[in-house]
């Protein structure tokens, strides 16, 4: 096993015993971090995952952007790529080939985006991202011009994880203890 999936692996493990209550509660305490970064740019499109699991809970993010008057993206898998579709509260979602909730009718989006909120499995103190392994995220944010905002557990942030080229660092990292940046 490489030194990756092997850390995939630990982490999965760690997430597992995390209780539900607590990743609401940390969960809030990212978006107050993620309200903070807002604060310091004027960005109007946002491409946001949908929580899933043990991430960072992306409910009130979409809900807040939504709310400003933002343009809300969130991905759709097609195939090995990701693609952003509209968002409002009001959108039928369905579960897709990954379990994850998608637009169940996506209204594709293919104009400006300023900023994605990226979820990952782990992430360091240089803002770098270790996902689940798919290459998902790091195919769709190759070549973009666009803010990187990863989200996640301070107990997911580690000194130094094992890159590759492929993978794209985050501009900055919100754990609910910290804001670091790339």
């Amino acid at each position: 096993m490489n030194e990756k999936a092997a850390l995939r692996a630990q982490i999965r493990r760690i997430q597992k015993s995390i209780p539900k209550q607590t990743i609401l509660r940390d969960s809030d305490k990212v978006f107050e971090n993620f309200k903070k970064i807002l604060a310091d740019h004027s960005f109007s499109a946002f491409f946001c995952y949908v929580s899933y699991g043990a991430e960072v809970d992306t409910a009130s993010i979409l809900q807040y952007l939504y709310t400003a008057g933002k343009c809300v993206l969130v991905p759709v898998v097609r195939g090995k790529r990701l693609l952003a579709a509209r968002w409002a509260p009001e959108i039928l979602m369905k579960r897709n080939i990954l379990g994850i909730l998608e637009p169940e009718n996506p209204d594709l989006y293919a104009g400006r985006i300023d900023a994605a909120i990226i979820p990952g499995l782990a992430f360091d103190k240089k803002a770098a991202r270790l996902g689940q392994g798919g290459g998902y995220y790091d195919r769709w944010l190759s070549g973009k011009d666009v803010f990187r905002i990863g989200l996640c557990f301070s107990w997911q942030v580690f000194d130094a994880l094992p890159t590759e080229e492929t993978d794209c660092p985050m501009h900055v990292v919100l754990s609910e203890k910290e804001i670091l940046y790339g």
